[in-house]
């Protein structure tokens, strides 16, 4: 392990954290932890909202169960792990896309806990970390992405290529960086998608041929996931010019924190 020091050589310079719907566990609690110590600027969506340790039994006749034992939170105590509140129900999404205006209207329900930051940030508890800056897909990624998404229809996809081609793309592709850059789908993977889309009751022909080359990256992120980790995720996944413009533009906002302006 390595062990930071305090007269470390990048302390006090402005941090800008991307963050999405798959940042998860350990990235949540660094996300909440810079918010809470006002470390920098958090930019994205709302992450996953993975916040719970379970145990795990097995049986001699091949069955288990799990059990929660334990819960993270952040360093002021915010909840990682996601939770719906009863008063955000109707309009959750709309109010996880707007928060930057919607938080200046909308009554906080009693289950959602406002709490300031070591500076006296407003941030929200409402399980998951939910950035300084949301970036709305709204204009860019049509709904039929977003459901894929949460329907695990991306997911799936990229889990039935895995299992029939991992051994011969990991022959091919030696490390994250090399699949990233060279590995590309055929026109097969668009009827793919459009199936997997279909067995989850999801059809709309105009917004598939506008977003299928986005839905392929995105299958490609996750492939490089299973494959080589996180860090092929990350190889493979691209950012949107949308959130890199927020990003550029948050960078003011980090210097004016750590230099206390």
């Amino acid at each position: 392990s390595i062990d930071s020091k305090e007269d470390g050589q990048f302390i006090g310079l402005p941090l800008v954290l991307l963050v999405n719907e798959v940042s998860a566990s350990a990235s949540e609690l660094f996300a909440g932890a810079v918010q809470d110590y006002d470390l920098g600027i958090v930019v994205g969506s709302r992450t996953y909202g993975k916040g719970t340790l379970q145990k795990h039994w097995e049986f001699k006749d091949g069955s288990a169960f799990r059990i929660t034992v334990g819960e993270y939170v952040t360093p002021l105590g915010r909840k990682v792990q996601k939770y719906e509140s009863k008063g955000l129900n109707v309009d959750f999404d709309t109010f996880d896309d707007n928060l930057n205006e919607a938080i200046k209207n909308v009554k906080v329900p009693k289950d959602v806990s406002i709490i300031k930051s070591s500076k006296g940030r407003t941030l929200i508890s409402l399980g998951g970390i939910m950035p300084d800056s949301v970036v709305s897909e709204s204009d860019t990624v049509t709904k039929l992405t977003k459901f894929a998404k949460k329907k695990r229809v991306i997911l799936k996809t990229a889990i039935e290529i895995f299992l029939g081609e991992w051994a011969s793309l990991k022959t091919k592709y030696k490390d994250e960086q090399s699949f990233g850059k060279h590995f590309e789908f055929n026109e097969n993977i668009y009827p793919r998608i459009k199936r997997n889309l279909l067995a989850s009751s999801l059809q709309n022909d105009e917004m598939f041929e506008k977003d299928k080359e986005l839905m392929a990256d995105l299958v490609k992120a996750r492939l490089g996931q299973f494959l080589y980790g996180d860090r092929g995720y990350y190889a493979s996944e691209t950012f949107s010019d949308s959130i890199l413009d927020n990003a550029v533009r948050a960078v003011y906002g980090a210097q004016k924190l750590v230099r206390n302006d």
